[in-house]
């Protein structure tokens, strides 16, 4: 009976959200309380609708961030395409150069670019290209923002001059397990 309640739950706010997986509560190890995480309201593939990045609890995110599922609205509602590994505070997005492609296989729609730091001084910087069903893999090259002038100076190219407008927001989760969004600080 519980199982089939809280089917019916999912489903009526999927039906009423979209599907909207920024409104599904994340249980904490404990399963009676929760965490919380962030989300990027972003169109990655230039349709007018927003697309969206949602983190894995942020309790788990270090210095290199954490973990984000990426969906791309198709349809009318938020289809999971990939995963990507980013730090709110190091994350940027760029216009693919095969946006345009005809064949679909080719396409790619933009790049999220993520830097992942590794101690003060030496991180990685790179990106995922996002095409029309799938992210693909990081492609980094490791940079010292914190020890060079040319890891400074790409660092605060790419994280400067984002192409995309995006917001991020951080959930806030009741005890009964309802999620609203208020903007995050970057």
């Amino acid at each position: 009976m519980r199982i089939t309640i809280l089917t019916c739950c999912f489903f009526v706010s999927a039906c009423l959200f979209g599907g909207d997986p920024s409104l599904t509560p994340v249980h904490r190890s404990d399963g009676k309380t929760y965490d919380e995480r962030l989300r990027i309201w972003v169109d990655l593939d230039g349709d007018g609708h927003k697309d969206l990045l949602v983190s894995d609890s942020i309790t788990t995110f270090g210095n290199a961030g954490g973990g984000w599922g990426v969906y791309l609205w198709r349809n009318g509602e938020y289809k999971q395409i990939g995963e990507i590994s980013a730090h709110p505070k190091a994350i940027s997005f760029e216009h693919d150069h095969y946006r345009n492609q005809r064949d679909e296989k080719d396409r790619y729609y933009a790049r999220i670019w993520a830097y992942s730091r590794s101690n003060n001084s030496i991180g990685v910087l790179g990106y995922y290209r996002v095409g029309p069903s799938s992210v693909t893999e990081f492609t980094g090259l490791e940079i010292y923002p914190g020890g060079s002038d040319i890891g400074a100076t790409m660092y605060q190219a790419v994280m400067d001059h984002t192409e995309f407008p995006f917001i991020i927001e951080q959930s806030k989760t009741t005890e009964k397990g309802k999620v609203t969004w208020q903007p995050y600080e970057r």
